[in-house]
């Protein structure tokens, strides 16, 4: 055949909910401790810069419309953002219900423009930590129930502890020491273990969490220690605070350190602000220090308060002048984002060079779809849709999917699901089509369009066609009973001939738009009185349709008729003889433009990735072919260990259940030694019985979506 067919194929990109937008969060994964040093999920040294809100209670207006942190991620691009919770002076204390709701609701804000979340108990005027201790042990259980396990979530347990306050007797100098701090600690840290074995859990220390070196010489010791922190804070315009920074040069080689806290102002919030002093405190925790240690810090603070400390001017909040900076804000800018932070992820996100694609096959032949994708540990899970909404997982782990012998029930949508450790993506849709009946190329006609004679649907004889006499007579490009011959019209190809009265083809049409079609017919006759009419779901839409009488029947010409009204929709159009003798070439509909989003004078566009976007799409192009995937967090299938695994600690066995098989369990130890494996069908209760000595391991559960860890203990 010597026509060429364009079969335009649309498909719908399933977006899965993105848990990390593309920030700190998606390029680090879960914070952890490698060694002394806050690491990546792959354990690069990691140094998070970001901001700390003031005391909400009194700066409602600042945080109480999320739009905020949109400035912040993206203007200011902080890596993560410190909520400071009072917890009295109308903190948490005097309204417990309250303070809840507005950290869960400023977690989930923070966590979807992918920055790390600092949950801080802002110890203050309570001076001791022990001193609401109850209301500390409920507060922690419930935040580690709540958002255990998420990526970006941080705790810091005890702002700052200092001495100045009254908790019982008179205030001493001695009274609020590391021994009450550590005690404190000691308490709330296995409550938030219970709920969050993995999170980074931060510990104020001594006078105003500004003596860190006294925790150094009694650092917390044991399972308590696991991924735990010590604060240190610092004001620039504090003389004092520049030679306590000497000091803690020296202990970043003893413990870990996170600068929960720290002013370019006076300690007071006030004075004045020292760049010099700032800009020396953030090259010491850049890694200028003795031990190369990376120190993560907050600056206090995001309010539009009239003190110098202050990062907005006075006004911003109510105005939502986000990047309205004072003097110390255009400096914490500035510190933020130099030296360039380093962009490169964890593990590189899956990427798909090459989109399966639709596939056309005769019922017993061979479908085959297959995808090109980049990436570090990618796994591949194929999915199969009958309606393009609900998915059944299918195949193995492989970048192909093969039905050796398609049957009619392999009729569907195919996508593929693929992952790797840092998130996964999901793959266009293609479709499987078989030839067995309907539209001979697997897919409707669009109309407005053009229509081969030859080209009529699939089903035979009294189904797709009628036709009097056995066998094609032209004995070209089809096999069935229909007469279709080689032709020299101008446009050269094949056409349907030998046309005998009542004979019929059916083709199966989409049409875009109701609105007024012009059809034009190429036929041709060398005898005259040879009509034909058309019908539409089994209705007349034309009655009669004329053909010329050409002198021969090599020859054909154009009838048009216009006026024919079409209602958007699949239709089946039928082409029906009422005489003998004519030949006929193609039909062409002509109508309204409509874009690639069935929008008539629509201004949709297919960009450079397939996509239909602009217009009435609501979505913008994507003109990067190499950026033509959806990237998601694999947060939102993370398995909820604490409904899973039990019992923790366990002695010789344990019993998990996952939402998802087939699973792969690991427990591997400190060192990173893989000293099981097995893999998980069903509900099980697992022999461990090998794993001799009591301590810390890692259980790793590996499904095709996610990879999970929980720390457990052998008693």
């Amino acid at each position: 055949m010597n026509k060429h067919y364009s079969l335009f194929v649309y498909f719908f990109i399933f977006s899965i909910f993105n848990s990390y937008a593309q920030g700190p969060v998606s390029r680090y994964g879960k914070l952890k401790l490698n060694g002394l040093q806050l690491s990546s999920e792959c354990s690069k040294p990691v140094q998070l810069k970001g901001l700390s809100t003031h005391g909400p209670q009194w700066f409602s207006g600042c945080y109480s419309n999320s739009s905020f942190l949109d400035a912040v991620a993206n203007d200011w691009k902080a890596d993560v953002f410190r909520l400071a919770l009072y917890v009295e002076e109308g903190g948490y204390v005097d309204n417990p219900t309250y303070w809840k709701n507005w950290v869960d609701n400023m977690v989930d804000e923070v966590g979807k423009r992918g920055m790390y979340c600092l949950i801080d108990w802002h110890v203050l005027a309570d001076g001791d930590p022990n001193k609401n201790i109850v209301a500390a042990k409920e507060y922690w259980d419930y935040m580690s129930r709540k958002h255990g396990g998420k990526k970006h979530v941080i705790y810091e347990i005890c702002n700052e502890p200092n001495e100045r306050y009254k908790y019982g007797a008179s205030a001493q100098e001695n009274e609020v020491n590391w021994a009450r701090i550590k005690l404190y600690a000691e308490t709330i840290i296995p409550i938030i273990r219970k709920n969050d074995p993995e999170s980074i859990i931060i510990v104020g220390t001594p006078y105003w969490s500004n003596r860190p070196w006294r925790a150094a010489k009694d650092p917390i010791i044991g399972i308590n220690a696991y991924n735990v922190m010590y604060t240190f804070h610092f004001y620039a315009g504090t003389p004092q605070h520049t030679n306590n920074l000497d000091t803690v040069k020296t202990i970043l080689n003893k413990i870990p350190v996170f600068a929960t806290e720290w002013g370019l102002s006076e300690e007071s919030g006030t004075g004045i602000v020292d760049e010099v002093s700032s800009q020396n405190f953030a090259n010491v925790l850049g890694g200028a220090n003795p031990s190369g240690i990376l120190v993560s810090w907050c600056v206090w603070s995001y309010a539009d308060k009239d003190e110098t400390s202050a990062l907005l001017k006075p006004g911003s909040c109510g105005s939502g002048g986000w990047n309205n900076r004072t003097q110390a804000g255009i400096k914490t800018y500035e510190l933020i984002n130099n030296p360039k932070k380093d962009t490169l992820t964890c593990f590189p996100e899956p990427k798909i060079t090459r989109q399966p694609a639709s596939i056309v096959v005769k019922a017993g032949d061979k479908a085959m779809f297959s995808v090109i994708a980049a990436g570090e540990k990618l796994t591949f899970q194929w999915q199969k849709s009958t309606n393009g909404i609900n998915w059944t997982n299918i195949g193995t782990n492989s970048a192909s999917f093969t039905i050796n012998s398609t049957v009619l029930n392999d009729k569907a949508y195919y996508r593929v699901k693929i992952s790797n450790y840092m998130g996964y993506l999901i793959s266009q849709n293609a479709y499987l089509n078989i030839y067995s009946d309907g539209p001979y190329y697997g897919i409707p006609f669009n109309i407005p369009g053009k229509i081969e004679a030859e080209a009529y649907d699939i089903g035979g004889q009294n189904k797709s066609y009628f036709d009097k006499s056995a066998g094609n007579t032209g004995n070209s490009f089809r096999t069935d009973d229909v007469d279709i011959q080689s032709i020299t019209d101008s446009l050269g190809g094949y056409g349907v001939g030998y046309l005998d009265t009542d004979e019929w083809l059916d083709y199966s049409v989409n049409v875009l738009a109701t609105a007024s079609y012009e059809f034009r017919f190429r036929v041709g006759s060398a005898l005259s009185s040879k009509n034909f009419k058309i019908l539409v779901d089994g209705v007349t839409l034309i009655p009669q349709v004329n053909v010329s009488n050409l002198g021969n029947w090599d020859s054909f010409s154009t009838v048009t008729v216009k006026g024919v009204n079409l209602t958007k929709g699949m239709r089946k159009i039928r082409f029906y003889a009422l005489t003998d003798g004519f030949n006929f070439n193609y039909f062409e509909a002509r109508g309204p433009q409509v874009d690639c989003n069935n929008e008539v004078n629509g201004t949709a566009k297919t960009d450079a990735c397939g996509y239909c976007s602009g217009g009435n799409t609501g979505l913008a192009p994507m003109n990067d072919p190499t950026k033509c995937y959806i990237v998601t967090s694999i947060e939102e299938e993370k398995l909820k260990f604490e409904e899973q695994i039990y019992p923790n600690p366990f002695s010789n066995s344990i019993h998990i259940t996952s939402a998802l098989y087939p699973a792969t369990l690991q427990i591997i130890n400190l060192e990173g030694k893989i000293l099981s494996e097995t893999t998980v069908e069903t509900a099980s209760e697992i022999d461990l019985s090998q794993i001799k000595d009591p301590g810390i391991y890692q259980l790793k559960l590996i499904t095709y979506s996610t990879v999970s860890t929980k720390k457990i203990v052998k008693k």
